[in-house]
């Protein structure tokens, strides 16, 4: 037996670049947060939709219920990917406790003030030279956006 959940959409695909280029597309959000918090976005490109939500308190609650609501299987990537796919490509990001927590501690001392200090030298010794490169090429191509 199949059954079909009648839940709210999305009025524009959110996972459209085109939908983003002048900015967030603030109206619909403002339409989520009052009428459809928690809305189903169906891709336009044919890849798997994905749950929209909009309201802070939402998400923050979403965030803390890691056993219901898993961020797995992506959160930064929109595409399809199979679980062995996921496996190979999984960033912290994408990552449940406990193993967010045991790659977050690998990773921390990277971040720490020591480690971010140790790339002081190397950003002061490259950034002379990433301009001098930059003066030379064609900067109002560099420049546009």
């Amino acid at each position: 037996m199949t059954t079909t959940l009648n839940a709210p959409e999305t009025r524009i695909d959110l996972s459209d670049a085109g939908m983003w280029q002048g900015g967030p597309p603030h109206a619909e959000f403002a339409r989520l947060r009052a009428e459809a918090p928690i809305a189903w976005n169906a891709r336009s490109d044919g890849h798997r939709g994905f749950w929209a939500v909009s309201r802070f308190d939402d998400i923050a609650a979403i965030s803390r219920d890691t056993a219901l609501f898993s961020s797995r299987n992506g959160v930064i990537s929109l595409d399809d990917f199979d679980d062995a796919q996921n496996d190979k490509r999984r960033t912290l990001l994408e990552m449940d406790p406990p193993q967010h927590g045991k790659m977050r501690m690998l990773t921390m001392p990277g971040f720490s003030r020591r480690g971010v200090g140790g790339w002081k030298r190397t950003c002061a010794q490259g950034s002379p030279r990433c301009w001098t490169i930059w003066w030379a090429q064609d900067r109002s191509r560099l420049c546009r956006r």
